[in-house]
């Protein structure tokens, strides 16, 4: 990805009054940012969609691969 940005003072600015101290750290931010909703939004349409498991079942295969003990309350 590429951004171009072509007045620095005003990307100052505004990396500033988000609470950062550099254009880079605040560009890098909203990248995140919209990774983190696209996950969401692709889990969304999973649940919409039906791809989804019973809670036990990942809890069950998600203990096993982390090497986690099992639970004893179910």
């Amino acid at each position: 990805m590429q951004i171009q940005v072509f007045n620095e003072e005003v990307a100052i600015q505004v990396a500033t009054a988000a609470g950062f101290n550099s254009v880079e750290k605040y560009v890098n931010q909203l990248i995140k940012q919209a990774a983190d909703l696209e996950a969401i939004r692709l889990g969304i349409e999973d649940a919409r969609s039906g791809r989804v498991s019973p809670l036990v079942d990942f809890d069950t295969a998600f203990r096993e691969e982390m090497a986690f003990a099992r639970r004893t309350d179910v």
